[in-house]
């Protein structure tokens, strides 16, 4: 469940779209340097825009550089590092390491087990650094990973235990602000989740997994009404997620937020979508 929140590149412009991927380069590098070669992996999008969003929220300190990588030896690339980037790679080998751990148990892919094997050595340090959160996130998904079994499909219920855990992870600090970022990050994991889900389904249906879209397209007429039903579900969230946003302090990287949060997290759903009612036409 990543790479959903992303930039919409078409309606980003060229500034705004190099200083987002100087935040995507920064927790690449700080992957790598406190996670080795596993750790850098496991970088992704959604990490990313929670960097980025902490950055805007906190303005904390920045290091800024420009370097080349192995990835990209020809050309240099900006990379914004900070406080909210060392928390945000933290997050993401602890969410990476649980997500590994879950397809190894659906699927019995020795590749995840192989990656959670080799994430699974940070988490002694993680649990040392935050004891509170990481106890609580891992409940959580627990919780999960049991309505799942359950075959509860009430999203509420069970999109709700993600955006639980996405609420943890966006709430860095205990201050005036970590209820509303609760809040938001409430709606951006149930989001992902329901996103995800939708793209899931049909494999999901035939390999006899859950999922929590299974029972709607059930007792949907058509596939029509299905996706309008599940576009309607996730237009109500991220409404509220951006109603929420709105209420933060931010005056920097507005427009790189904005852009994420009212086309960029479309991208995957309407993509896949449009995906679908390409195949049905031949």
């Amino acid at each position: 469940m990543t790479g959903y929140i992303i930039i919409n590149r078409q309606s980003l412009s060229k500034e705004d779209y190099e200083c987002y991927r100087s935040f995507y380069c920064g927790l690449c590098e700080q992957l790598q340097n406190t996670y080795g070669r596993a750790g850098q992996m496991t970088l992704n999008y959604d990490m990313t825009f929670i960097a980025l969003l902490l950055a805007a929220l906190y303005e904390p300190d920045i290091s800024l550089d420009t370097k080349r990588c192995a990835i990209h030896p020809v050309r240099q690339r900006e990379r914004r590092i900070s406080d909210a980037t060392v928390y945000a790679a933290d997050m993401n080998i602890l969410l990476s390491y649980d997500k590994c751990m879950d397809d190894w148990k659906d699927d019995g892919s020795a590749v995840k087990h192989k990656e959670a094997q080799a994430l699974e050595k940070f988490l002694p340090q993680l649990q040392q650094k935050y004891p509170a959160k990481v106890q609580t996130i891992q409940e959580t998904l627990g919780k999960l990973y049991e309505a799942e079994a359950a075959r509860n499909a009430d999203i509420d219920q069970t999109a709700g235990l993600y955006g639980q855990v996405f609420a943890e992870v966006i709430a860095w600090r205990k201050d005036e602000w970590e209820a509303l970022l609760r809040d938001f990050g409430m709606c951006l994991g149930k989001f992902v989740y329901l996103a995800d889900a939708f793209e899931d389904r049909t494999q999901d249906e035939k390999k006899g997994r859950f999922n929590i879209l299974s029972a709607a397209r059930a007792a949907s007429e058509s596939d029509e009404s299905y996706e309008n039903f599940v576009f309607a579900v996730l237009n109500g969230v991220m409404g509220d997620a951006v109603r929420l946003f709105a209420m933060l302090p931010i005056v920097e990287y507005v427009p790189i937020l904005k852009n994420i949060l009212y086309a960029g997290v479309w991208t995957r759903p309407n993509s896949y979508r449009a995906r679908i009612h390409r195949k049905e036409q031949k």
